[in-house]
């Protein structure tokens, strides 16, 4: 699979001073450490303590072939996280149930990925702007969900597999082929991404845009000449994912829960989802106004193509819902099974944290 580049391609990996690497590490662990004593909560319990698949590791059929959310509700649902819940099966075997390995376990995911966001940041930028850039993503508070509740693992080994893989390709090679080594991890990365959560499988567009901001696509015709041997085993790749998806769920996605029912109709569900973005690029730039929950009462749904002011509303409603007793019995949940794992506090405002762990992967993009 040959790479065509320009005549003067950038430098395909800088050098990586393992004492910036341990303080991004350093960063993450610390802002987590009070998470390790957390129990189990809110989705942790159908999806691990309730799950008989999770407390079988030696079943690998069931394991690996059925769906993420157990019983009816997994074919509702239309999850397949193989991986998260062989994931979760080897922890539950090896703690014999204790939640303390599973916090550990993604403390260091978290960790593992906020050193791939430093290697990649050093592609663009010096080595001080990157090791800020790190340590910034390591401490967002926009993380909580993802470190701090089991269940963000699906998250994090998304994110750690997507990163590894755009890192892979990213420092291929300016000259010459790619090597078959190179390619078969890249496409063990993207495979593990996706098993352990679905929207990893948008990682070749990311890869594009990837070398379009390093300014190696800049001759189109070489670019998809040098490339295309890679796009296609990826495509195979997402292609038999897709299948294997479908055979387990009888289809490639599910439907709305019952009390998110009016989502099943794309007149709803798809503005809604345009209309939210305003309000995740808020929360990346300030995380404040929290709320820990996704429910109606917080982020109000559009009504139509022409409900643009949503994420207005939603803001709003987030601030109006901070003193409504719901917020304060999750809160009690969370903290009665442990704490809720963070200094984010301090970032966040008084103890209104919104747990997005589906911001994670986003913001890599």
């Amino acid at each position: 699979m040959p790479s065509t580049e320009e005549s003067a391609p950038p430098p395909a990996m800088p050098r990586i001073p393992w004492i910036d690497v341990l303080l991004v590490v350093a960063a993450a662990v610390l802002v987590y450490l009070n998470a390790l004593p957390n129990g189990f909560t809110l989705d942790d319990r159908p999806i691990i303590v309730d799950n008989g698949t999770v407390h079988d590791l030696s079943n690998q059929v069931r394991i690996w072939l059925t769906p993420y959310w157990p019983g009816l509700v997994g074919l509702e649902a239309g999850l397949y996280r193989p991986l998260t819940i062989f994931a979760f099966a080897v922890q539950w075997a090896l703690g014999g149930g204790d939640p303390l390995p599973f916090h550990g376990v993604s403390v260091l995911l978290h960790a593992g990925c906020s050193a791939l966001v430093y290697a990649l940041l050093r592609l663009w930028v010096g080595r001080v702007p990157a090791l800020a850039g790190a340590t910034v993503f390591a401490v967002h508070p926009v993380h909580v969900e993802a470190v701090a509740n089991v269940v963000g693992q699906a998250e994090l080994l998304a994110a750690l597999f997507v990163l590894a893989a755009v890192l892979l390709h990213a420092t291929r090679p300016a000259d010459g082929p790619v090597s078959l080594r190179r390619t078969g991890l890249i496409v063990a990365c993207y495979g593990l991404a996706m098993l352990a959560k679905e929207h990893a499988v948008v990682l070749p567009a990311l890869l594009v845009a990837v070398d379009v901001a390093r300014g190696r696509a800049r001759d189109v015709g070489a670019y998809l000449r040098g490339t295309a041997g890679t796009g296609v085993v990826l495509v195979s790749a997402a292609a038999v994912y897709l299948t294997l998806r479908w055979a387990v769920l009888g289809g490639l996605s599910g439907e709305a829960p019952a009390h998110l029912a009016f989502l099943r109709d794309p007149g709803t569900r798809i503005p809604t989802a345009l209309a939210l973005w305003p309000e995740y690029l808020r929360l990346l730039v300030a995380p404040r106004a929290l709320s820990f929950t996704y429910d109606p009462g917080v982020l109000p749904p559009a009504t139509g193509f022409g409900a643009g002011l949503l994420g207005l509303r939603a803001r709003a409603a987030g601030r109006q819902v901070r003193g409504h007793h719901l917020v304060h019995e999750s809160l009690v949940e969370l903290t009665a099974e442990g704490r809720l794992g963070y200094l984010q506090v301090l970032a966040a405002g008084p103890m209104h944290l919104k747990l997005h762990r589906h911001l994670l992967t986003p913001r890599l993009h």
